[in-house]
């Protein structure tokens, strides 16, 4: 028995075939239709499916990572204070994690005026040791200081009389502490028209650069007078006020333009609150008001309006899960985000409710990327906003841990259905040119050729062998020629 004897996929000959123009169109069409069954499969695949389900939370009864990122235009950084409480027995409970304050002033808090600290000696207390006299404002994320590189640096104070330099790291809590104030200062300088460059120098990346000029804390703040530095360092209360009676101590330079032409600080100063919290899965109130050991605070003038910038729990999902999942889900990670609550009248208070759902994230279990577990946090908000009178207003934020859980699985198809698909469109395909090769034997029969009698004429061409026969004719090939019989009349296969 001979292999060919088993072939499945017998072809017949090139030379019993023609080409017309309906196969063409038809086979075109056939091609970009099965071209498109491939393509979506395979996308349907990489991307998978995203789908959630309910089940009772079984998380540990650990803290739950809290982000905070608030801006209030008309509350004082001196006068903020964050608390936290417990909802059932109403006891205070201790504040776990990092609170910065960043003072600011304007109509929506966007200049920034320098850092406050409520426990750190090297910052003041103060609005006016904090500007000093004819202080200037930066704008939100102004880059006021030149960053200098190893390359360019001795060049760069060479070309100056003076020049004020602070070098950092970012993985400095002091550092960060101060850019804001760096920055004011630096614009201050500018605007004051003062003849000093300030310059900052990230030592993360220059590490060759800080070890040749001997620094060995952060931040270290150094004038130099061209490239020699000037010693001692700055030592003084990290504000802008301090910094520029200190500079100008040192290098005898002062302002060249009149405290008339400088821009005046704001009536009203606020507070940018950023906190990164550690809370209790227990029900809990936060609590941000005005209050001051050394002050008394008057509840009717008390402004407690507020942008909130960002609110979440739990830590920041990765970019690769966030992108998978679905913008409804996307929606409730942190749905406060850039809202502003506003006190239009005296003695007004707001509540924020949060109901907060533990979210277990499954994703690509069932996909090429492999399976990652993810735990996050999804949550509803409700807010309203009442009067408080006789008492001072203030912004209590509810949140309540659900006993339930979301599961929600990021998968697709698995591979054998997938390959299970692609062999049918393959075999899709095969049978599309299969139909091709078949219309093309039948239009070599021309029209109008009948097999009820009549002449008869043979063409012999290379193939196996074949026989047909027709009225009172029987015309056969053999192994080396085969007949086309073409004869007048009907057409009957």
């Amino acid at each position: 028995m001979k292999l060919s004897a088993v072939d499945l996929f017998r072809q017949i000959p090139k030379d019993l075939t023609q080409s017309t123009t309906q196969g063409v169109v038809l086979s075109v069409v056939a091609y970009l239709l099965l071209t498109m069954l491939l393509v979506f499969e395979t996308t349907a695949f990489l991307r998978g499916t995203v789908e959630s389900s309910v089940m009772m939370d079984s998380s540990p009864d650990a803290p739950v990572p809290l982000s905070l990122h608030m801006t209030f235009p008309s509350l004082p950084c001196e006068l903020l204070s964050v608390s936290l409480w417990d909802q059932s027995s109403g006891q205070r409970l201790p504040v776990e994690g990092d609170v910065h304050k960043t003072m600011v002033a304007g109509p929506r808090g966007e200049k920034v005026l320098g850092t406050w600290d409520d426990s750190d000696p090297h910052f003041a207390n103060n609005r006016a040791a904090v500007l000093g006299e004819g202080a200037v404002m930066p704008r939100p994320g102004l880059d006021e200081s030149e960053l200098l590189t190893s390359v360019a640096f001795e060049h760069t104070l060479e070309g100056n009389e003076w020049s004020f330099v602070n070098f950092h790291t970012p993985w400095c809590s002091w550092c960060r502490k101060l850019s804001p104030t760096w920055e004011a200062f630096a614009l201050t300088v500018h605007e004051k028209d003062i003849r000093v460059k300030v310059y900052k120098v990230d030592c993360e990346r220059e590490t060759t650069l800080c070890r040749s000029q001997a620094i060995g804390g952060y931040p270290t703040l150094r004038i130099y007078k061209r490239a020699v530095p000037v010693l001692p360092e700055f030592r003084g209360k990290r504000t802008v006020g301090d910094l520029l009676q200190w500079m100008e101590t040192v290098t005898k330079e002062h302002a060249h333009r009149s405290a008339a032409e400088l821009r005046a600080l704001q009536k009203h100063e606020g507070c940018i609150l950023v906190a990164s919290l550690q809370v209790s899965r227990a029900p809990g109130n936060l609590v941000i008001t005005a209050k001051s050991p050394t002050h008394d605070v008057d509840a009717a003038t008390t402004n407690v309006t507020h942008l909130v910038h960002h609110l979440s729990f739990g830590a920041p999902l990765r970019p690769s899960v966030r992108q998978r999942l679905p913008p409804s889900m996307l929606r409730h990670l942190a749905p406060m985000d850039d809202r502003w609550f506003v006190s239009s009248a005296a003695h007004q208070s707001h509540d924020h409710y949060a109901k907060v759902v533990s979210s277990h994230y499954q994703m690509g279990s069932s996909s090429l990327w492999g399976a990652g577990d993810v735990t996050g946090y999804q949550m509803t908000s409700a807010s309203m906003r009442y009067g408080s009178a006789p008492k001072v207003p203030e912004v209590r934020m509810a949140y309540d841990m659900s006993p339930t859980a979301v599961l929600i699985t990021h998968g697709g198809r698995r591979w054998y259905e997938f390959l299970t698909s692609v062999v049918a469109i393959v075999g899709a395909a095969a049978a599309a040119t299969a139909l091709k090769d078949a219309s093309n034997v039948f239009s070599a029969v021309p029209k109008g050729a009948t097999a009820d009698g009549g002449s008869a004429t043979v063409m012999v061409v290379s193939s196996p062998v074949l026989s047909v026969s027709t009225a009172g004719a029987d015309v056969r090939g053999d192994a080396d020629a085969v007949v086309m019989l073409v004869v007048q009349g009907k057409q009957r296969w």
